[in-house]
């Protein structure tokens, strides 16, 4: 399994990983640069993506422009997207369904929750 983590925060990128590499033996790919994410989703093609909202902490760098991109391109709106957010509004949730997502976690997330949102959706090839 491939997952693209889409994440500014390094030290919560280093446990998601440790996490989904020891419990899922995914393969995972972390996305920090705001300039690259679209062009490294079309490259690596994962089976999921794991996408923070609250990008930069700032509103024109959130994480919604992001997921409008990876829905627009014919290479990667096919892909699941799960959001991370600290935001529990649920005016804000609907607007990321209605964007596109398959899921979402509240963070910090409880891993064994993670785990079985990305088991559900990501069916076996």
């Amino acid at each position: 399994m491939k997952i693209l983590i889409v994440e500014d925060e390094k030290n919560f990128c280093d446990l998601l990983e440790l996490t989904l590499v020891q419990r899922l033996n995914a393969h995972v790919k972390i996305v920090d640069d705001m300039r690259n994410i679209q062009a490294s989703a079309e490259k690596y093609l994962p089976d999921v993506i794991l996408l923070d909202l609250g990008l930069g902490g700032e509103p024109n760098n959130s994480g919604f422009p992001v997921l409008r991109n990876f829905k627009r391109s014919a290479r990667t709106k096919d892909i699941p997207v799960i959001i991370m957010t600290g935001n529990r509004n649920k005016e804000y949730l609907v607007q990321a369904f209605k964007a596109g997502i398959n899921s979402y976690v509240l963070k910090p997330p409880e891993m064994d929750d993670l785990i079985e949102r990305i088991k559900k959706i990501v069916q076996p090839k």
